[in-house]
């Protein structure tokens, strides 16, 4: 990477850094912080695949060699935090906490990058505070929510690269990117291997696109190459070394040695998921259905001495979860229109990480949905934000509502949330007539909506107590076919 090469002046920027970003900043930890934290220990025992993960933790404590399909470095996390803190249900939880409270300021900043407007950062870290399925992953010592926050760290140098045009700042740039890749993989490797090839690809392109650029001015030369070579070469060797990195604590505790062990390990990995069964159950559910949340499931329940419930559901902010699906088609056709590469970014991920499923033969969950849904919210978040500055289309408006009618039906009952919608529909037909105003509508009345549904259903993921009645009206599919959330 030469240093006498020039870089392009960026296509654009992010707004200059303010206090009021600072602001923002401090505000959101100390939110998330409380969300995630708040109540960490309870459930008091192990729930759902918690007893696979931490009972490995134990295991690497007392020095018993296990086998586990999924890469070591979440699970450290959980080992570490155990032997400082001792046993206890929240010292498990810890690094999904932090991790979940990382993941917020996070957003924040990919989305003022994505897409050059603090608003959108603020409503995408406002969707994020309010999706439950997040929530909860931040709050389970499960290996999920590490990869998630390494995935949105990577979005977030991706962006920053593009974006600034010191060298010495875009290396430190592309070294953050091949650490947070590297780690990524390091807590499981599929999904985060689709993390890789959607971020190296975008950095190929944008490098390509730097050599055009220069190409048509003063004509590419040996520099671009060889910037475009080694910038490559240095996030994929800082991957694979942080990847190679998380596997130390086998050879620590004297179970590996050599590289030989990785390719036996790996081999024995390949061969399990050959073998991997693929049961029917109450909890499985097809790739397809997932952006609909047919079919979240409970992963604890419990009475308490009253005979109200604690439970802990599998399920998202209804609100949000199908307004992202709406938001990702309309990021398409912006992709399509070539409105902006954030689009475009977000479609390729979003479709890359839901097309991986569709040849897997085994049982299949709604959480693998994740990955996906974290870009759709993006999407959801920039289309919100052009909403409000009145950019957005009247259709794409009128759309945003659709999600907020069909909770209304849902939660409300259908007499209620019949007139609601009535109500809704009234309301946004009555501020076309004003200049500035619809789109304003359509945001205000949908980031209500979702934090009203993030509030109702709460309870579900911290657990809090609800009674047999409450519980049941928070059900709202609870049929024999795909559509249940029981």
């Amino acid at each position: 990477m030469s240093p006498e090469r020039s870089v392009p002046a960026p296509d654009s920027a992010p707004p200059p850094w303010t206090r009021s970003d600072s602001a923002a900043i401090w505000i959101l930890v100390l939110v998330a912080a409380g969300f995630h934290f708040w109540r960490l220990g309870s459930p008091g025992v192990l729930v759902y695949d918690e007893h696979v993960y931490v009972e490995e933790a134990y295991k690497y404590l007392a020095g018993q060699v296990f086998f586990e399909v999924h890469p070591p470095f979440a699970i450290t996390l959980i080992v570490a935090c155990a032997w400082v803190f001792g046993c206890y249900s929240w010292s498990w939880r810890i690094p999904s906490a932090v991790a979940g409270t990382a993941l917020i300021p996070i957003t924040y900043l990919l989305a003022r990058r994505m897409f050059r407007s603090r608003r959108a950062a603020a409503i995408a870290s406002l969707l994020m505070l309010c999706e439950g399925m997040f929530l909860e992953y931040s709050r389970l010592a499960l290996i999920n929510i590490l990869y998630l926050t390494m995935a949105a760290l990577a979005y977030l140098a991706l962006f920053r690269f593009r974006q600034v045009r010191d060298l010495i700042d875009r290396r430190r740039t592309l070294a953050l990117l091949g650490i947070a890749l590297g780690l990524g993989l390091g807590s499981k490797l599929a999904i985060p291997g689709i993390t890789w090839l959607v971020t190296i690809g975008f950095l190929v392109i944008s490098l390509a696109t730097e050599w055009f650029q220069r190409g048509a001015d003063a004509g590419p030369n040996a520099s671009d190459v060889t910037y475009m070579v080694g910038a490559v070469v240095l996030v994929g060797s800082l991957s694979g070394l942080f990847f190679i990195l998380t596997f130390l604590p086998n050879y620590i505790v004297g179970w590996w040695g050599g590289v030989a062990s990785i390719t036996r390990y790996y081999h024995h990995v390949v061969e399990v998921n050959k073998t991997y069964p693929a049961p029917l159950t109450h909890s499985d559910s097809p790739w397809w259905s997932w952006p609909l949340m047919l079919r979240p499931y409970l992963y604890w329940k419990q009475q308490d001495d009253l005979g109200n419930y604690l439970v802990v559901w599998g399920g998202g902010n209804p609100a949000i979860w199908w307004a992202a699906l709406v938001a990702i088609i309309i990021a398409a056709v912006r992709a399509l229109r070539r409105e902006g590469v954030a689009w475009s970014f977000l479609v390729i991920g979003y479709l890359m990480y839901t097309a991986m499923w569709i040849p897997v033969p085994r049982a299949l969950y709604v959480y693998s949905y994740l990955p996906a849904f974290y870009l759709a919210i993006l999407a959801l978040a920039g289309i919100l934000d052009s909403c409000w500055d009145e950019r957005a289309s009247r259709w794409e408006q009128v759309a945003l509502l659709l999600p907020v009618m069909a909770a209304a039906l849902l939660g409300l009952g259908y007499l209620w949330g019949a007139i609601a919608s009535i109500a809704i529909a009234l309301g946004y037909a009555a501020t076309t007539m004003r200049a500035r105003a619809s789109g304003r509508f359509s945001c205000a009345v949908f980031l209500a909506t979702a934090v009203a549904v993030f509030i109702y259903f709460l309870p579900l993921w911290i657990p809090l107590a609800l009674s047999q009645n409450q519980f049941v009206a928070r059900m709202w599919f609870n049929t024999a076919g795909l559509g249940n959330w029981m």
